[in-house]
């Protein structure tokens, strides 16, 4: 069985690969820092301060653990093919990119694409595996 790596993580790292690394991070510090700027923390830090703290942990518990269930789902139809494996952490990573995708961006679609986009990557059975997201 052949093991697919966290594409985050890579053997041999070149410059190209690093310097793209720290160009993301750059790109991603200055659009944070622009939106941030605009935000009036007042509001938020006074809701924050007056929220009940149980239910707030109920719900984030009720959050990963409906993560969790979606990746397990997702394990459970990959586990089928077995000229792939992927490691259940993985598959739980490109769950939380595909949530935050379909938050973010406009269409309902955008996550499974990231998810097929980053499951799919250097393997030989695109479609078989591309399948699984839908």
């Amino acid at each position: 069985m052949k093991f697919r790596q966290s594409p985050w993580i890579s053997e041999g790292a070149t410059l190209k690969k690093v310097v793209s690394f720290f160009g993301k991070i750059i790109v991603t510090g200055v659009f944070c820092w622009l939106v941030l700027r605009k935000v009036n923390f007042a509001p938020v830090l006074s809701t924050l301060h007056s929220a009940s703290l149980p239910p707030i942990i109920l719900a984030y518990t009720i959050i990963i653990g409906l993560t969790f269930l979606l990746a397990w789902r997702w394990y459970l139809l990959l586990r089928g093919n077995q000229t792939t494996w992927f490691p259940f952490s993985f598959l739980w990573q490109m769950t939380m990119v595909g949530l935050f995708f379909n938050i973010f961006l406009p269409t309902g679609a955008g996550g499974d694409i990231a998810r097929i986009f980053y499951l799919v990557r250097g393997q030989e059975k695109k479609l078989l595996l591309g399948s699984s997201v839908l």
